[in-house]
């Protein structure tokens, strides 16, 4: 995502907030799995098509429950789903935004997500900001979904600049049932999948304790920009860069209570601070742990 001129604040907000969740418990084995939809040179993850397969042979269990908001109807969106449930016990998950006073969770389409807004030069004001405004391609910078037609979208269809917390401070919690569960996947959308997430993601036992982070930023599969990402990308941040997915899997041998994706991207630099999520997995936790 764009670097533009808070990045230093923002790093150390960042590692201020992942110091202040905890030491990880050092017990029983947690293991991550990434994968991107990026297809350009020098990947610096998996494709998620394999990230997936991994995940799924790793966390072998008692079947699996995709949550991927199907069964909302077309006629009613945008629907607010923050503090609803998803499915029953054992594989139930509760969607709520994070951290609080973040932007408010909907269930939308894919085809509604648009960039709003227009491109202007640094020094603009109520739009995004460009080093490059010729790399401006609003159609390409939409939250796509990765089954179906519908999508979680923090904030809704409009995928506006910051800085505006209510629209795109886009962090999710995934809380899971009192049993918790072992395995668990989702698909995160990038309005601008490029060479900096400003994204963290932590997971907790159900116990609160906290046993695996990112520790950082995770990596979205880009490399550092120009020249790898295609098309013509002029500035450093990969400012024009289309959207993108990012697979994320967990699988652990001690039940996983909830997850916290934490967005940091705030700003209007470039049209890639709104995220979104698809494709929920959750392992049944009833054949015991596996041993991932």
């Amino acid at each position: 995502m764009g670097l533009g001129t808070r990045v230093e604040s923002i790093a150390v907000l960042g590692m201020f907030i992942i110091l202040a969740m905890g030491a990880p418990r050092a017990s029983a084995p947690t293991t991550p799995f990434f994968g991107t939809s990026y297809t350009g040179p020098s990947p610096t993850l998996p494709s998620a098509t394999s990230a997936f397969t991994a995940w799924l042979a790793a966390s072998s269990g008692g079947g699996m429950t995709i949550h991927n908001f199907e069964t909302y109807p077309t006629s009613g969106l945008p629907t607010l789903v923050t503090g609803s449930t998803q499915g029953s016990c054992p594989t139930a998950v509760t969607l709520t935004n994070f951290p609080a006073g973040g932007a408010p969770l909907f269930v939308v389409t894919s085809a509604s997500t648009t960039t709003s807004g227009s491109a202007t030069t640094p020094g603009g004001g109520g739009t995004w900001i460009m080093a490059f405004p010729g790399e401006y391609t609003p159609a390409t910078n939409f939250l796509a979904a990765t089954s179906g037609s519908k999508i979680l979208s923090p904030g809704g269809s409009p995928l506006l600049p910051g800085l505006n917390p209510a629209a795109e401070q886009d962090g999710v919690r995934f809380m899971f049932c009192t049993g918790g569960v072992y395995a668990v996947a989702f698909d995160i959308l990038f309005q601008s999948l490029d060479a900096v997430s400003f994204l963290s993601i932590q997971v907790y036992d159900t116990s609160g304790f906290s046993i695996w982070s990112s520790a950082g930023f995770i990596l979205t599969g880009v490399p550092t920009c120009p020249p790898a990402y295609p098309g013509a990308i002029s500035d450093i941040p990969c400012g024009g860069a289309p959207l993108g997915e990012v697979f994320f899997g967990i699988c652990s041998t001690t039940p996983i209570g909830w997850i916290d994706v934490n967005e940091m991207d705030d700003d209007e630099v470039n049209p890639d601070s709104n995220v979104g999520d698809d494709t929920i997995r959750v392992r049944n936790p009833s054949g015991g742990p596996p041993t991932c």
